[in-house]
Formats: structure tokens, C-alpha cells, sequence
């Protein structure tokens, strides 16, 4: 029911967005998933300003002020320097990079002024530091860690590989004797 639930927030006129650890390569099979699931978060993506289309770099580590980062959440954060990102339809793809660095620096471009953020990540490392960098800006903050899928996630984690290396292998053995 969640695709529902997200759809009301945004009649409501909430803006709704998607902060992922995937990088900018990611984005035809991750805005196909979404549509598939059932999500649309180009309805209610939080508008900003300057930002190019395509990929850009997040922030100048010689002048992070203009991208709203200051030198010492720099050095904080432990940020090196920047990989390229997108943020398109709702989407905001980080490269792996801090999700609270890199959603500060999306507020910081944003046309609306944000008073208070919801965050949600199946990753408590993400959600540390998104609350950490928001709640230090005084920025009303609430995060949570959805763990409904921590099963499945340590699953692939820690099993074996071994069967989808070797489908790999024979996909790459395939492709390699068509292409030639």
C-alpha cells in the first residue's frame, strides 16, 4: 500500500522525493522500477533552481559555500572530492556519496524553503547521517530505518554468489561469441 500512501501525501501537497545511493548510470532502470511499482515522484519533486540537467557536480570542494556546504561540514562529513550526480523527476541519484551532504546541497537549490524533512532508509548509516546534517542546519528533522527487508538484504549480503557468478559468466561467454 505504499505506492497509495505516497500518492496521498503528494495530493496533499507534499513534496515527496527520492534520495539514492545510486549513481547517475542507475537512472532509466530506477525511474522503470518506480513507474512499475507504481510511484511518480515528478508530481511532487521538489523544484530548484541552477540545477543542470544531466549529470553535475554536487558541490565545489574550493568554494562549497555556493552549493550550501561549509568548509567545516567538508571536513565533517569526511567529503572528498565530489562524484557527479542527477536530480530529475524527484530523483535525487548520489553516486554513493553523504545522502545528508548531498540533500543539504539540494536544499540549498531548492525554490521553496523546506521547514521540516521526513526521511526514510533502509540503510542506518544513511539515516545517521541525513538527521546528523539536517538537525545541525536546525532543520526539523524526522528519520527512520525501515528494517522489513533486512532478512532478505543480509540474505544477499552473505550467501553465496556462486550461482549468479556463474550465470554471470555464461551471459559474458554468450555475448562475447555474438559480438565477435
Amino acid at each position: 500500500n505504499l505506492p497509495g500512501l505516497v500518492r496521498k501525501l503528494q495530493a496533499m501537497g507534499i513534496r515527496t522525493l527520492v534520495l539514492t545511493s545510486r549513481g547517475p548510470e542507475y537512472r532509466s532502470a530506477t525511474e522503470r522500477e518506480f513507474k512499475l511499482n507504481g510511484y511518480d515522484f515528478s508530481k511532487s519533486a521538489l523544484p530548484a533552481k541552477q540545477l543542470p540537467n544531466g549529470e553535475f557536480m554536487p558541490y565545489d570542494p574550493a568554494n562549497p559555500e555556493q552549493d550550501g556546504l561549509t568548509r567545516d561540514e567538508i571536513a565533517m562529513f569526511g567529503l572528498k572530492d565530489p562524484k557527479p550526480v542527477t536530480y530529475e523527476h524527484g530523483i535525487l541519484m548520489t553516486a554513493g556519496q553523504h545522502k545528508g551532504a548531498m540533500l543539504l546541497t539540494l536544499l540549498h537549490d531548492a525554490r521553496e524553503n523546506v521547514d521540516a524533512v521526513v526521511y526514510d532508509d533502509d540503510n542506518i548509516r544513511h539515516v545517521a547521517n541525513v538527521y546528523a546534517a539536517l538537525l545541525a542546519r536546525g532543520i526539523e528533522i524526522t528519520a527512520f530505518h525501515y528494517t522489513a527487508e533486512d532478512v532478505n538484504v543480509s540474505k544477499f549480503e552473505y550467501g553465496s554468489k556462486d550461482d549468479v557468478t556463474r550465470r554471470w559468466r555464461k551471459l559474458e561467454q554468450t555475448l562475447e561469441e555474438v559480438l565477435q
